[in-house]
């Protein structure tokens, strides 16, 4: 009897894994699920899969850097270990339109360059390929581009979440140094208002929301 083909699925909803699973169970396939994408692709270092079907928009990796990250495990090249990931909740358009970058497999790996940028210097050479091979940026690229920066300046300042919603920013720690977070976002300018986990700072309306939450993070780095 010939061995069924092994499906992958990625969804960071449970119930939809579950729906999902029983309906392809019928069809044939052999199937195994994850709510994480990094629990993924861990788990495609250890064995491989025929197929892997994945939701686009989980917390840490959307479904298209997963992809692109899995075949590289694919080929061998297993990525280095990377920071815990940051969690983005931000007001703007980012994303690589079918008309800048059209080719599937060519948005799969611009999507892996975004998600492998640690440093100014790896953005500003991913923005300079990009101008050259695809033409000028366009706004939604640049939302990916000011997403990155806000995901770089969350991981150096430890930051394990950041969302703007309802006229405030929240940023979430795992654990973190309360009073110390506390002054030097008073010292900087801004209201925190502080719990067990988190800093809440209202926003003020007609401003760039996405460039108060920079300086905002700026202002939590050390030395500053």
């Amino acid at each position: 009897m010939p061995e069924r083909p092994v499906l992958m699925i990625v969804d960071d909803e449970a119930r939809i894994l579950a729906a999902l699973k029983r309906t392809l169970r019928r069809e044939g396939f052999e199937v195994v699920t994850y709510e994480s994408a990094r629990e993924a692709l861990d788990a495609l270092t250890v064995r491989p899969v025929d197929a892997v079907l994945t939701d686009h928009k989980m917390p840490g990796m959307s479904g298209s850097q997963l992809l692109a990250e899995a075949v590289d495990v694919r080929r061998g090249r297993i990525p280095a270990p990377e920071p815990a990931p940051v969690r983005l909740e931000l007001p703007l358009s980012a994303y690589l339109p079918d008309a800048y970058v059209g080719a599937a497999g060519a948005k799969l790996e611009v999507y892996r360059r975004f998600s492998q940028v640690r440093t100014d210097a790896d953005a500003d050479a991913l923005r300079a390929h990009l101008t050259d091979r695809f033409g000028a940026i366009p706004p939604e690229v640049e939302g990916l581009f000011r997403a990155v920066a806000v995901r770089l300046a969350a991981e150096m300042a430890g930051v394990s979440e950041v969302r703007v919603d309802e006229g405030r920013l929240t940023l979430r720690w795992v654990r973190y140094q309360r009073e110390a977070v506390t002054r030097a976002l008073t010292v900087a300018g801004f209201r925190p208002v502080a719990g067990s986990n988190q800093v809440r700072i209202p926003l003020t309306r007609g401003r760039d929301p996405v460039q108060t939450t920079l300086r905002v993070l700026s202002a939590l780095l050390p030395g500053s």
